[in-house]
């Protein structure tokens, strides 16, 4: 708790009824409130108050009397004006679930508060989650001190490059081939049982890679019209604000057209997962796999499946949203069918039946292996 808070005083304020507490830190006065009517629980907290002050933990003055709840609200209402909605729905859920539980009040926003949140979300979450965060956090710091709600200056440190923190055991990823996503869609209803246009939905995210999350924004007439030849993604939709024309092909355009109003959302929020592991068992894919299909393999599948047949990876980039072709190149996921075409082109060797598929006694090679030497040629038959 830090060194015996020396000169601490507290009393309840006549209205509420509730401790304050007062000290002087560093040739100022620091008041605060303790939260609690209880003098018992007052004591405790005032003390907690000192030591956290003079640990740097908390500012010993801010620049506002507003509360931490209703900062965030305006930050956020600030911030959405010039971020993707994806964006600002993460900074929202953020600042109500991790930031405003952990730091609680205003004056709690410090460099040394920063790294305690820090380390905090390390023992729970993974490094790139953590890192995250901090950009948000970061935002919000920026955006209090110009507003002058912070009066000293507050540093949001990363963690360091070798710093792992605690993976989350994520969803598993599932790979699916083009051929049972296209089989999929065909046994995909049109609409579900309550008229959501599944069909539509899940051949858009096939054929031109984008996000669930930006095919849930789409509306009419604003990115898409009856009869059009390709989607208008806006920034405020995408991810990455990567505003681009999205071309389609007569099968996504029809599919559009049915499931389009004339105003409004064309696809919105629901849970599509019943509908689409149905179809995909019902296509022989197998169970373990369905257990976790979702809208995300479907277009990392796509993803892989654009670079395999096109080799143009600028072109699949632009399709998925991503600015940096590094990043689809992430989402590229080598498969059994690249490895055989990879012997194909370097052997002429392509047999594209997995070794598992196979019946005893069919394994055959026109040239055996032998050893760690490759290939064997085949013995020369010599007449006499």
């Amino acid at each position: 708790m830090g060194r015996k808070a020396r000169g601490l005083f507290f009393n309840d304020t006549a209205t509420t009824e509730i401790y304050t507490v007062r000290f002087t830190y560093a040739g100022g006065q620091v008041h605060r409130s303790t939260r609690t009517k209880d003098a018992r629980q007052a004591q405790v907290e005032a003390e907690r108050i000192y030591a956290e002050t003079v640990s740097g933990r908390r500012a010993p003055t801010v620049g506002t009397n507003k509360t931490l709840e209703l900062l965030f609200a305006e930050w956020l209402v600030d911030f959405d004006a010039e971020a993707a909605d994806e964006t600002v729905g993460f900074y929202t859920d953020l600042a109500s679930r991790t930031f405003l539980p952990f730091f609680r009040t205003v004056d709690a926003v410090t460099t040394c508060g920063a790294d305690d949140y820090r380390r905090h979300r390390l023992r729970q979450v993974g490094r790139g989650t953590v890192v995250r965060e901090l950009t948000a956090l970061r935002s919000f710091v920026a955006w209090a001190s110009r507003k002058r709600y912070l009066t000293e200056a507050v540093e949001v440190r990363d963690p360091g490059r070798n710093v792992v923190g605690t993976p989350v055991l994520e969803t598993e990823r599932v790979e699916v081939t083009a051929n049972e996503v296209e089989a999929l869609l065909r046994a995909l209803p049109v609409r579900t049982r309550y008229g959501h246009p599944v069909r539509a939905l899940f051949t858009t995210i096939w054929e031109t890679s984008l996000r669930i999350g930006t095919m849930q924004r789409l509306s009419a007439p604003e990115h898409y019209r009856k009869g059009a030849k390709g989607l208008r993604i806006g920034e405020r939709i995408d991810k990455a604000r990567y505003a681009r024309r999205i071309p389609l092909t007569p099968r996504a355009r029809a599919l559009l057209d049915d499931a389009c109003p004339e105003k409004g959302l064309i696809f919105g929020e629901y849970d599509y997962r019943r509908t689409l592991r149905a179809a995909a068992k019902k296509v022989g894919v197998d169970e373990e796999r369905c257990k976790h299909l979702s809208a995300h393999d479907i277009r990392h599948a796509a993803v892989t499946h654009a670079q395999e047949v096109s080799q143009n990876i600028a072109g699949a980039a632009y399709m998925a949203g991503h600015r940096r072709t590094a990043t689809t190149a992430a989402y590229t996921h080598p498969n059994y069918a690249a490895g055989l075409a990879i012997l194909g082109a370097r052997f002429g060797v392509l047999d594209t039946k997995l070794d598992t598929d196979r019946k005893s006694g069919d394994l055959k090679t026109q040239n055996p292996p032998v050893g760690t030497g490759g290939f064997e040629p085949p013995t020369p038959t010599v007449s006499r």
